[in-house]
């Protein structure tokens, strides 16, 4: 039996994020227990047969869907694994599931990931869909392939949802207790040069792109703000590698592929500070020479100076945390955010007096906010940024599918009723269209908050880049950002995003 796992092609616009490519960590995780039961072969679309489509506002970045066909007909596979990161995504799986299902209509098609995981009921209500894996999928897809491959029946596997007589069924998840049982992610099934010479690699996500691995050594997250999907995803139980495990992944990566920096990926990385620590010792210990960031953000209430100068010592480049919101009892109350301004403001200092690059996240338009707490926010963001040099990171909340915020905000009627995946995909950028609105304030409302803020921003960014003369010069000739601008665009574009 042959398992074919797709990574497919990702369709942006143009008050979006930026495409960036990426190592799919989570297709080679699965990949590293599904090949025990089978042979199997990854094909990611936003690598191999790389192509841009450009039409209208938006541009479809990955292997064309008549050369997928082409590969899917040539491989021959009997079971077809296809993952759904993101639900702004969601419509380009289902495309390549149609295509899986023409080329062999007998082929089951079983999608995952977080929004499959979140959504199941969406993907399996459409024609191409046979089943979704529901949240970690490590054992839930071996388990599948393993019925499929015997006969078996595949009813009692944990974290499955599937179709049986008309009806859809899914199965409780099972969080995996122990995460060193998992082997490391099967990186053999994909070339990691071609993702290092990729002009998109970790483009922007990082101010260290080059050769480097994300890595989640970590999941579940036992906090409970409103608007994280991570709980339909990994659970709120956190679970953790050791630290043996973590550091003989990163020695495997240094010794294999000469990858010296890692983007640690985890949703609450240090929520086990002892865990940490001796992460942090284990690399001191060995000597071993890496740079690392945390794209994803940590919890600001868990870092102190001591450990801060531990991970600025053990190759930490930028640091990113979420402070959410200048208002305290908005995070408390309307978040529902465990978090003290006062100590956010502490850890910028020690960030500042380290000399350790800092990212704070804000979010702004939650139900419950007036325009008084959201320009609050903006003014904690902008007082960070000129005063200690904490690089802001301001977005409008997002109501994603399964969150309580989405079930409040489709209660209340402050969202529309249908949305399309570009509304969703541009909602939560701050130069995007916000999607809330409430009695407390309108989407010109928020227009005109992001237009003052947009332009304050600029102003700060413009002393910030002259007290910072070689990191300005860092960002006019890092390659994966602007390698391909004409030079006279360059100063418009740096311009634009300071």
């Amino acid at each position: 039996m042959k398992a074919l796992l797709i990574n497919p092609p990702q369709r942006y616009y143009q008050r979006s994020l930026e495409f960036n490519s990426y190592i799919p960590i989570g297709l080679l995780s699965i990949a590293s227990l599904a090949r025990r039961v089978c042979e199997v072969k990854v094909l990611d679309c936003l690598i191999e047969g790389f192509a841009e489509q450009k039409s209208g506002a938006a541009t479809l970045y990955g292997m064309p869907f008549s050369r997928i066909e082409e590969r899917i007909r040539e491989y021959k596979p009997d079971v077809v694994g296809i993952t759904t990161p993101f639900c702004t995504q969601a419509s380009l799986a289902l495309e390549v599931a149609e295509i899986c299902k023409k080329v062999n209509p007998a082929a089951p098609v079983v999608f995952g990931g977080p929004d499959a995981s979140v959504r199941y009921a969406y993907f399996l209500g459409q024609a191409p869909g046979d089943f979704c894996v529901l949240g970690e999928g490590e054992y839930a897809f071996s388990d599948l392939l393993q019925s499929l491959k015997s006969g078996s029946s595949f009813e009692h596997i944990k974290g499955l949802a599937f179709k049986k007589d008309g009806r859809l069924y899914c199965n409780p998840q099972e969080p995996i207790a122990n995460l060193d049982e998992l082997p490391l992610p099967a990186y053999d099934l994909i070339a990691p040069e071609d993702y290092f010479r990729s002009p998109y690699f970790y483009r922007n996500r990082s101010l260290i792109n080059e050769r480097s691995l994300s890595m989640v050594t970590s999941r579940g997250c036992p906090n409970n703000c409103i608007f994280c999907t991570i709980h339909l995803h990994m659970g709120r139980r956190y679970r953790a590698h050791s630290p043996e495990y973590v550091f003989n992944h990163l020695q495997y990566c240094v010794d294999n592929y000469r990858v010296r920096n890692f983007h640690f990926e985890d949703d609450n990385l240090i929520y086990d500070k002892e865990r940490f620590h001796a992460v942090l010792d284990r690399i001191t210990g060995a000597g071993l020479k890496i740079r690392w960031d945390t794209p994803n953000g940590v919890d600001v209430t868990r870092l102190d100076l001591d450990l801060l100068k531990k991970m600025k010592k053990t190759g930490c480049r930028r640091l990113t945390i979420a402070i959410e919101s200048g208002n305290q009892e908005i995070l408390r109350e309307v978040i529902n955010k465990n978090l003290s301004i006062e100590h956010a403001l502490r850890v910028a200092q020690w960030c500042k007096q380290l000399r350790l690059n800092l990212t704070a996240a804000y979010v702004i338009g939650f139900p419950g906010e007036t325009l008084k707490d959201m320009r609050q926010t903006m003014e904690l963001a902008l007082s960070l940024y000129e005063r200690y040099d904490v690089q802001p990171w301001l977005q409008f909340v997002a109501p994603f599918y399964g969150t309580r915020l989405f079930e409040l905000c489709r209660e209340k009627g402050f969202i529309p009723d249908e949305l399309t995946e570009e509304d969703l995909a541009c909602a939560c950028q701050v130069w995007g269209d916000p999607l809330i609105t409430t009695p407390d304030f309108s989407r010109q409302d928020l227009d005109s908050l992001r237009e003052g803020y947009i332009a304050a921003k600029r102003r700060v960014s413009l002393k910030y880049y002259a007290r910072h003369p070689f990191f300005t010069l860092g960002r006019l000739v890092k390659k994966p950002r602007y390698g391909n601008t004409p030079l006279k665009d360059i100063p418009a574009m740096l311009y634009k995003n300071l």
